[in-house]
Formats: structure tokens, sequence, C-alpha cells
């Protein structure tokens, strides 16, 4: 099978920021966002923060060893009148965070301000900051990635992250213990991921384990994204995936802030058909709050390529 990354074992190096909170948008979404390490260790072939200025995405995790003094002096800044997404681009309980722990250095300096925010992760090494993500169960969301039940395809697409039924697990142990959680599917990879019954099963165990509310999305794809999917369909011996996608993507998707998005049709149907399977388990389909919008808000790591990019 394809690899993106070189080594199972990635460097990891310490750093020195100058700032932690930094604006954000994505999905119609803005507020403030921390991301606590620069690389992932989850090796995600549709990874969307893979970027040209940090080409070693995959095999070097950069420690922001700083974070507690930093996060104290912007706090004051910025306020905390925005819930603050950990993270935006990184896992914030990759492996790296079982010996710096600096996840939990940013919440404990959150939780002294009393600030509001939203975890989004694929691990389960979440579980080691239950107490403090339990204490502040009021201004918290926990948001587990799971992309599909199938263990085979997961292993193949997200080599290095928890399986689905740990994940299920984690997420009842949190939300018996009040904390609000929730279950984003996405990426959903078209003709891959995109099973019917596949789908219902993860609306139907996310809402028997405890999650308030279910979100989905549709691979989007740059010119980076569309090279290591593409490898892969070659690596798994699914060439005729290559062609679905240009049909889907290249002639009938549209371009949008510097990706490529799939046909809308396709993307109506797909998740139409998981808000149903919402309303049917009896679960909310999208967020359950609102993050107020920032007048500057603006999420500077797009329009990377242009449209002959990916030719």
């Amino acid at each position: 099978m394809a690899k993106w990354w070189k080594n199972n074992f990635p460097i990891i190096e310490e750093k020195k920021v100058k700032s932690l909170l930094h604006k954000f948008s994505g999905e119609g979404y803005k507020g403030y966002a921390i991301n606590p390490y620069i690389g992932c260790q989850h090796r995600c072939v549709y990874c969307y923060a893979t970027y040209e200025w940090f080409p070693e995405f995959f095999d070097k995790v950069l420690v922001k060893i700083n974070t507690e003094e930093i996060l104290k002096n912007e706090i004051f800044l910025y306020g905390t009148d925005y819930p603050i997404m950990i993270a935006s681009s990184t896992d914030p309980y990759q492996p790296v965070e079982i010996m710096y722990r600096n996840t939990r250095k940013i919440l404990s300096v959150l939780e002294k301000y009393k600030a509001q925010y939203f975890i989004f992760t694929k691990s389960i090494l979440i579980k080691q900051d239950i107490d403090i993500h339990e204490r502040n169960k009021e201004r918290c969301w926990i948001i587990w990635s799971l992309t599909t039940l199938n263990e085979k395809i997961k292993r193949k697409i997200e080599p290095f992250t928890a399986s689905a039924n740990k994940i299920l697990e984690v997420l009842k142990l949190f939300s018996n213990r009040g904390i609000r959680c929730g279950i984003n599917i996405d990426p959903i990879m078209p003709f891959l991921t995109d099973n019917k019954e596949d789908l219902y099963q993860i609306v139907k165990l996310s809402k028997e384990n405890g999650a308030k509310f279910i979100f989905a999305g549709i691979l989007r794809i740059r010119k980076d994204i569309w090279s290591r999917v593409k490898d892969f369909f070659v690596s798994i011996n699914r060439k005729d995936l290559i062609k679905k996608y240009y049909e889907l993507y290249f002639l009938k998707g549209e371009k949008d802030a510097g990706y490529l998005i799939a046909d809308k049709n396709y993307s109506r149907y797909i998740l139409t058909l998981i808000e149903r399977f919402c309303k049917k388990e009896n679960i909310q389909f999208g967020f359950p709050f609102e993050i107020p919008k920032l007048e500057t808000s603006q999420c500077y790591i797009l329009n990377q390529f242009k449209i002959s990019d990916y030719f």
C-alpha cells in the first residue's frame, strides 16, 4: 500500500512560538483556534492540514513548549467571549501529548479564565484529561472525527488513529460524565466510505453511546491531497475511483476557497441521507451552538492553488 510518510515514528522537535491564538474561519463558523503542535502522527491520507510551508507534516512534530506563557498573555488581548477550537490543523491528543501534555497545559489556562472551548480529535488519549473536561462541562464540547466503522478501510486511510470501537467507548465514558459530545463524519470519501448502511450505523451507535449531535462533510481536494489520494487508490487496486473522482470533482464539482468540492447533487444526497438518519435516531444534525462571528476573521491557509494546478 502507498505510504505518504517516511517513518512510523516522527522526529520530535521543541519550538518556542510568539503567538498561539489565531483567528479561524471554516464551514460558516468563525472564532479562535489553538494548535498545541505543528504536524500530526495520525497520517490521514485526506489530511487538510498539509501545506507547502511545512512539507514534513507527517514526519516531524513541532512541540510549542511555551504555550502557557503565551496563552496567559494573549487571553487578555482576545478575551473569552468566543469559543476556542483545539485544534484546527493538528490533533491535540496525538501520541506526543503523552510526553508533553501541551493540550493539558492549554486547558488549565482556559479553565482559569473560564473560557469556552471545543476539542476535535481522532484519539482516545483524551481520557487522561477527563477530569478537567468534566469540571468545565458547561463550557466545552468534545467532538470525535469518525469517518467509517470499517476497520479494514480505516487502517488504510488513517493508519495511526484509534479504532472506531475505542472511540465509541470513550464517547460513552465522557457522555456518562455529563460532558457534551458529538461525532463528526468528515471527510466522507465518495465511493469508499459513503456506504449507506455504514453511515446509518455511525449515527445509530453514536446516539447509543451518548453523542448529542452529529455533523458531516464530503471530502474536499487540493493539489497535494489529490496526489496522495490518487496514489492510494492505485496502491489498493482501485484505479476505477480515479475516473469517478475526476467526474465528481473536476467535471461536475466546483472550486471553493482553494479546494475542489464534489458535485452538489452528490453532496446534497449524502448529507440529506445522514440528516434523515439523525431524525430517525432522534439526534441533532449539525452543531448545537452558534459560534459568534468576528468581523475581521479569515482563514489565512486557503487559496493555495489555482484550478490549473490539479492537472
